[in-house]
């Protein structure tokens, strides 16, 4: 059976936005200094910042589907909650163990956090809410996250500025409040979870519903080409957004001489440009809000196959452009559109899922966009050791091309196929 109302709980919808507002807020807070601590106050070297990324990727690419696979199991609204608890006590593991192997704890515990998150939370909020009216949720998160990471980045310069600290552990203490409100006042109404016996994993019987669900999420994706078609634009996606996140900044430093008319640092530059970026998304987002139909999954696919075509052309620009203006400005687009393809995206992939396995599958995409990750960071970075910091992020902007045909392609193309087997039919062999 659902879970029943609790007296206090809020809202679907109302629970959804806080999350996506309180923990971009909290996330702005860590992250703004976070690097900065890296380097100044802990001294790691160019290669350590990039194995902090590694560790994290492999983390999460090795945890998505069997947290997803918890989250069809047990609960989403628990597997949520652990989400913002993991996130928060990876700040605390950074703040209380200043040493490089505690950062790299800091980042399996962090990766834990996202992939009880990433397949369950979208699973909870399609759930409660339903397919038609979750694309526009996806998009109003997106705003409210906007409008947090702004309030957390401007808190985290002043609180950086006594010590570096502080903004990750006040951080990690928002995170910590969040999963704590969230237990006392998230719904969860839409989501009825497997009897009793198959969720205990002191019987084989738990253990065997936790394998039939996992099971049920790849044949699911296995039998439906949309799907599996998901899963390459996940990788592909994945190898594009690491690469440009871990050059984009040495590109900007190293191409261009940034301007010293108004005697702004290089450090206070890069955070006008994170405020600038936010900013814009949020008013994009909200200018197209009434605009953007995602409640079918030919609407969604469109939108997608637009956005990416626009972020190809931001990436190209960004990585040719001759002055420091145009690329920034490319830099500035390609970011809006990034925002702007998550929650469509997300929209995407939840239409005509079967509600038993919807976080599993959404594990499964999570944990292609990670191997891309792990797979397309080195190597990208790699083109650019050897041809040039233009050339690759070039290489990064067209690694989305095929993209293009694939969204193109299941607009058209049915979402059915075999739905998961039940108990019963399991049992039957």
């Amino acid at each position: 059976m659902p879970s029943p109302r609790r007296p206090t709980s809020l809202s679907a919808p109302a629970a959804y936005l806080i999350q996506e507002g309180v923990a971009a807020l909290a996330l702005a807070l860590a992250f703004t200094v976070q690097a900065v601590y890296f380097v100044q106050g802990l001294g790691l070297s160019p290669f350590q910042l990039v194995l902090v990324g590694t560790v994290l990727e492999l983390t999460c690419f090795l945890f998505e589907i069997p947290t997803g696979v918890v989250a069809d199991v047990y609960s989403r609204r628990l597997s949520v909650i652990l989400g913002f608890l993991g996130l928060g006590l990876s700040f605390v593991v950074i703040a209380l163990v200043p040493t490089f192997a505690g950062v790299l704890a800091a980042q399996i515990v962090a990766g834990l956090g996202y992939t009880f998150l990433s397949g369950a939370q979208a699973a909870w909020l399609t759930d409660e809410v339903g397919e038609d009216r979750v694309g526009a949720l996806f998009v109003r998160g997106a705003q409210a996250a906007a409008v947090g990471g702004i309030a957390g980045t401007l808190l985290s310069a002043g609180l950086g500025s006594v010590n570096l600290l502080l903004p990750i552990g006040v951080g990690a203490a928002v995170l910590g409040g969040l999963a704590l409100g969230l237990a006392l006042a998230m719904p969860e109404r839409g989501f009825t979870p497997p009897p009793r016996g198959e969720r205990s994993l002191w019987n084989a019987e738990g253990w065997r519903a936790l394998g039939a669900t996992f099971g049920d999420g790849v044949r699911v994706v296995r039998t439906r080409p949309v799907l599996r078609g998901l899963l390459a634009v996940a990788l592909l996606f994945g190898a594009s957004t690491e690469a440009l996140d871990r050059l984009w900044q040495f590109h900007l430093l190293e191409t261009f001489t940034l301007p010293r008319r108004w005697g702004l640092t290089d450090a206070a530059w890069f955070g006008l440009i994170a405020l600038a970026g936010q900013l814009l998304g949020l008013l994009v987002t909200e200018g197209l809000r009434r605009r953007l139909h995602v409640e079918t999954a030919p609407q969604a696919a469109s939108w997608l196959a637009r956005l990416t075509a626009l972020g190809i052309l931001a990436g190209l620009v960004f990585a040719l452009a001759g002055q420091f203006w145009l690329a920034l400005g490319a830099f500035l687009a390609g970011g809006v559109l990034r925002g702007l393809y998550g929650p469509v995206y997300t929209a995407w992939l939840n239409q005509g899922l079967d509600s038993r396995v919807r976080a599993t599958v959404i594990s499964i995409a999570s944990q292609a966009d990670a191997l891309g990750q792990v797979a397309g960071g080195p190597a990208v970075g790699y083109l650019g050791t050897v041809s040039g910091v233009r050339v690759a992020l070039a290489a990064t902007a067209l690694l989305r091309v095929p993209m293009l045909w694939l969204f193109l392609r299941s607009g058209s193309a049915p979402r059915g196929g075999p739905a998961p087997l039940s108990a019963e039919e399991r049992a039957a062999g």
